[in-house]
């Protein structure tokens, strides 16, 4: 029994009595084994293809720990049978829509998948997805929902779709001026996006990419990392975060208002702005002032060190910090 499969079923294990787990756990090995041969075939030694192969599975882990827990312990669900997954799949592979009424306003509710957002240069809305979802539209918001059957369908079902990467692709018109997307589990990417509001509501997926022209951006996150560059002429930030790092590049920011339980903070400021505050219960702050003539800090924190490199102005790019554990730093 090679370490592959080993992992694999030590990781099942605690699901073994569970429909439908058999069929994915197959999957995945077939899978995993044809990644093994590929890096083989690479010219990679067999120990460090085993290593590789298996260092995938942590992903798998996280997905299984955080699903099962929303699953209520993992009851013991029915596999569908081979009528029901015909005139599911019916509703499948619906890629390429394309909506050319004026939208002005999109909300997405997403159960688990990632998705990727982009700007489209005509004045509609495309869809790229094989997830199956309704859409509604009603003076000028679009709202899409992933279909009630696909998120009540089998965790073992849904885990697949995780494992087999799938994701929507949404690329919305410049005029669009709204994006609100609330997401389960799954991240969320992209390029460049120019919108002017955004908020994001996620139980676990990481956030990156760059935004453009936004005035309004609100997170709040149970658990995932934020990555994130944006140019605006007067943004206003507020995030929330239970579990993750905050990376920051902000030109433009105006306001910002931060919450964070566990997670370090590391911000890039390229210009000057009115207020930053920040309230963390256990993580490092650094924040890189470099580019601005000063700041006016008003920080503390009950476990760490306080330390400002950066030259102190009075009533000008305001920063107040208020922290449980961590260290807080200002570079210039």
């Amino acid at each position: 029994m090679n370490k592959i499969k080993q992992s694999l079923d030590q990781i099942f294990q605690p699901y073994e009595t569970c429909a439908g787990v058999q069929d994915l756990k197959e999957q995945i090995y077939a899978d995993s084994m044809d990644r093994f041969s590929d890096y083989i075939a690479q010219g990679m030694d067999e120990e460090t293809a085993e290593k590789k192969v298996i260092a995938r599975f942590k992903d798998l882990k996280d997905m299984l720990t955080s699903m099962a827990s929303k699953e209520g312990n993992m009851v013991p669900v029915l596999k569908p049978s081979h009528q029901d997954q015909q005139s599911s799949n019916t509703h499948m592979f619906q890629k390429g829509i394309v909506i050319e009424e004026p939208i002005h306003s999109i909300c997405l509710n997403i159960g688990r998948c990632d998705v990727e957002l982009s700007n489209c240069e005509q004045d509609c809305v495309v869809i790229e997805t094989e997830l199956d979802f309704d859409k509604v539209i009603e003076h000028g918001v679009l709202t899409i929902n992933e279909r009630q059957e696909n998120i009540r369908n089998s965790f073992w079902n849904r885990l697949q779709n995780l494992w087999n990467d799938q994701r929507m692709k949404i690329s919305i018109p410049h005029s669009c001026e709204v994006l609100v997307l609330n997401t389960d589990f799954g991240d969320v990417h992209t390029d460049v996006l120019s919108i002017k509001r955004l908020t994001l509501n996620s139980n676990c997926g990481d956030f990156k990419g760059n935004l453009k022209n936004t005035e309004m951006l609100n997170f709040d996150l149970k658990a995932g990392d934020i990555d994130l560059s944006c140019s605006s002429n007067a943004l206003d930030l507020a995030g929330k975060s239970k579990l993750g790092d905050l990376k920051l590049e902000l030109n433009g920011l105006k306001t910002a208002q931060l919450n964070m339980s566990t997670g370090d903070i590391d911000m890039k400021l390229y210009s000057d702005f009115e207020r930053i505050q920040i309230e963390s219960s256990c993580g490092d702050i650094v924040i890189d002032a470099g580019e601005l003539d000063g700041v006016q800090l008003q920080a503390d924190t009950s476990l760490g060190d306080v330390v400002n490199h950066a030259r102190n102005v009075d009533g000008k790019n305001l920063i107040v910090i208020d922290s449980s554990m961590g260290d807080i730093k200002i570079n210039s």
